[in-house]
């Protein structure tokens, strides 16, 4: 299909928001991981906005409950090589301009 940059649907949203954070905690070491609290320096995600919105509704909640001062100690960076390949124009991305709004 031709989709640019595709959003996650009302649906993926509300799905992200209730199934990955309890998907992310029943991984025994991820869980045990998060427990201790210093081991995250660094998020790395895809720029792509559905990628970009599953962090935001699903990963992020997660990282911030389980790690004092989430946001201001550990840096969330959008690198463009870790997008998927570009097979259709839904992996082609926004200008960070948009993104930024």
């Amino acid at each position: 299909p031709d989709l640019i940059d595709a959003r996650l649907s009302q649906a993926g949203k509300l799905k992200t928001q209730q199934d990955l954070p309890r998907q992310l905690l029943s991984q025994p070491d991820l869980k045990s991981f998060l427990q201790d609290g210093d081991g995250i320096e660094l998020v790395l995600i895809s720029p792509l906005t559905r990628c970009l919105e599953t962090y935001k509704y699903g990963v992020e909640p997660v990282l911030m409950e389980h790690i004092d001062n989430f946001q201001e100690r550990v840096p969330v960076l959008a690198i463009p090589l870790l997008r998927e390949r570009v097979y259709t124009a839904s992996d082609t991305g926004r200008p960070s301009s948009i993104l930024e709004k």
